[in-house]
């Protein structure tokens, strides 16, 4: 054996299966929904979530101002859930930009992006 063939073996023995990977970004979206949930209340995080979805959003909307640290961190991981589940649902290959674009999406919850207007993105994507 080659010491090509050799890195090529222990190349491919190192890889992470797909679900292993969804489920960590999975996770990661979760602890966002348990943050949310421990730095504020249930009723505060809904009348967060409440004023977030209702406010006139720009792209620079700071939801960490407008429903609070709460309700801002429990949208950004309730997005990031929805976006694996698309993605398990598919039946997608969990590439890094896979990963990237997951991360985007819990990035871009925070400031201009919620639990209603992320849909018309992907009916458009669908379309």
């Amino acid at each position: 054996m080659t010491a090509k063939e050799t890195d090529r073996e222990s190349t491919a023995a190192k890889q992470v299966p797909d679900n292993v990977i969804l489920l960590t970004v999975s996770l990661f979206g979760a602890s966002f929904v348990a943050f949310g949930f421990l730095v504020d209340t249930p009723a505060g995080i809904v009348r967060g979530l409440v004023a977030i979805t209702t406010s006139r959003d720009t792209l620079l909307t700071d939801y960490f101002g407008i429903g609070g640290i709460g309700a801002g961190c429990v949208n950004a991981g309730l997005l990031t859930l929805c976006a694996c589940l698309v993605y398990h649902r598919s039946g997608a290959k969990m590439t890094g930009a896979a990963v990237a674009c997951l991360f985007l999406v819990l990035g871009f919850a925070l400031f201009g992006k919620n639990l209603l207007n992320v849909w018309f993105i992907g009916r458009g994507v669908l379309l």
